[in-house]
């Protein structure tokens, strides 16, 4: 995996809502990474997240791209990014997730 992509979605369902976050090997085309829950929250994000770092143990310098929803700005997410080396791409961001101000 050289770069990923992070998805997070949402379907009504007679039972309330379920929210599907999915992580996308860009190079490859295919699902490495997927959680779904009841609840939007980095729990969900990083459930899907570490998946993908288990299937795939990504090198050093991975550059992941992601929307700039709460889940992914979480203190706890941006921990994780930060542990296992992981340059952020997103809008309003700097390398490795800190918030431009």
């Amino acid at each position: 995996m050289r770069s990923g992509l992070g998805i997070l979605r949402r379907s009504g369902r007679d039972v309330g809502w379920l929210y599907l976050a999915v992580v996308l090997d860009l190079f490859s085309r295919r699902v490495i990474g997927w959680a779904v829950a009841t609840t939007q929250d980095e729990t969900l994000i990083e459930t899907a997240f570490r998946m993908a770092l288990l299937g795939r143990h990504p090198p050093t310098g991975l550059l992941f791209h992601a929307d700039r929803g709460s889940q992914y700005t979480s203190d706890a997410y941006q921990a994780l990014l930060v542990d296992v080396s992981v340059t952020v791409s997103t809008r309003n961001m700097e390398p490795h997730g800190q918030l431009l101000r």
